[in-house]
C-alpha cells in the first residue's frame, strides 16, 4: 500500500519510490529504497485528462526554452556577437564570426531534449567532464540537455552554463561550462536562423572593410603596384591596369 505524501509516494514501511541511482535515463528502472528527500524520489500526480500532449515541430517547449526542431544560433551577448561553432571533428565548442555554415546552427530534439547539430543530426552538444562543451551521439542523458532560461545555458546535470572562456571576446575563444557568475560572456541570445539577418552592405567595422564593395590592394611601395590573381593559385603584384577583375577584391561577411 502507497500513500502520496508532500511528493513522495511512500509504503506502509516508510519507505519510498525512487529511480534507481538518481540517474535520469530513459529505461532506467524505479526501486523501493529508504527516504532521503532526493529529487530522484519526488513525483508529482498528473491525472491523466489534465496531460498535456508533449510540443511537436515548431512549438514552444516552454520548460526548455526552445522551439521544437527549429534551426537557431546561439549567439553571444559580448560586443562582437559571434556565434556559438562546433567544428567537424573538433571535441570543443568556441565562438567565431558569424558565416551561415552548418557548424553553427542547431535545433533542438524533443524526444532527447537535446541541442542536437544540424552538421551531423545524430550528435548533440554534452557537457564533458573537464568542463568543455563537446558532442556526443545524442541519447536523452542529463550531461546533453541544456535549458535556455533568461539569457543563459544551464546544463541539467550540473546546473552550469555556457561560458565563454576567460571573458575573451576574440575569435575561436573556447567556450566552457562554468558555475554562473554573471556578466555578458555567460549570456545567450537564441536567434531562428529564419530571422536572423546578415549584414551584406556598408562597412563592417570589425574587419575594416565594406562588405561587396569592390576594391584593389594597393601597395605601399614606391610604385604602387595592386595585388593580382596569378591563375587562381597565387598572388603577384603588378602594375595598375583598368578593369582589370584580376586585381579587384571583394568582402564577403558571411
Amino acid at each position: 500500500m502507497f500513500k502520496y505524501q508532500n511528493g513522495l509516494i511512500v509504503n506502509e514501511k516508510g519507505k519510498v519510490l525512487d529511480v534507481h541511482g538518481g540517474l535520469d535515463h530513459e529505461n532506467r528502472q524505479v526501486i523501493v529504497w529508504n527516504k532521503h528527500n532526493g529529487v530522484n524520489q519526488q513525483w508529482d500526480i498528473v491525472y491523466v485528462d489534465q496531460q498535456k500532449p508533449e510540443p511537436t515541430k515548431g512549438q514552444m517547449n516552454s520548460q526548455w526554452g526552445f522551439i521544437v526542431e527549429r534551426p537557431f544560433y546561439i549567439i553571444s551577448e559580448m560586443k562582437s556577437n559571434r556565434h556559438l561553432t562546433q567544428l567537424n571533428g573538433q571535441h570543443q565548442s568556441i565562438i567565431k564570426t558569424p558565416n551561415g555554415n552548418n557548424s553553427q546552427k542547431f535545433y533542438f530534439d524533443q524526444k532527447t531534449r537535446t541541442i542536437k547539430l544540424v552538421r551531423s543530426t545524430g550528435y548533440s552538444l554534452e557537457a564533458k567532464s573537464n568542463n568543455q562543451i563537446g558532442y556526443g551521439s545524442s541519447t536523452a542523458r542529463p550531461e546533453m540537455q541544456f535549458k535556455f532560461k533568461e539569457g543563459y545555458l544551464y546544463n541539467v546535470k550540473t546546473n552550469k552554463v555556457f561560458d565563454v572562456s576567460g571573458r575573451k571576446d576574440a575569435e575561436a575563444t573556447t567556450v566552457i561550462m562554468h558555475n554562473r557568475n554573471e556578466g555578458p560572456h555567460q549570456r545567450w541570445r537564441i536567434v531562428y536562423v529564419d530571422q536572423f539577418k546578415e549584414q551584406t552592405k556598408g562597412l563592417i567595422e570589425e574587419f575594416g572593410l565594406f562588405a561587396n564593395r569592390p576594391f584593389y590592394l594597393r601597395s605601399q611601395l614606391p610604385n604602387h603596384r595592386m595585388a593580382e590573381c596569378n591563375n587562381n593559385h597565387d598572388v603577384r603584384q603588378r602594375r595598375y591596369r583598368s578593369n582589370e577583375t584580376a586585381q579587384q577584391w571583394i568582402f564577403d561577411p558571411v
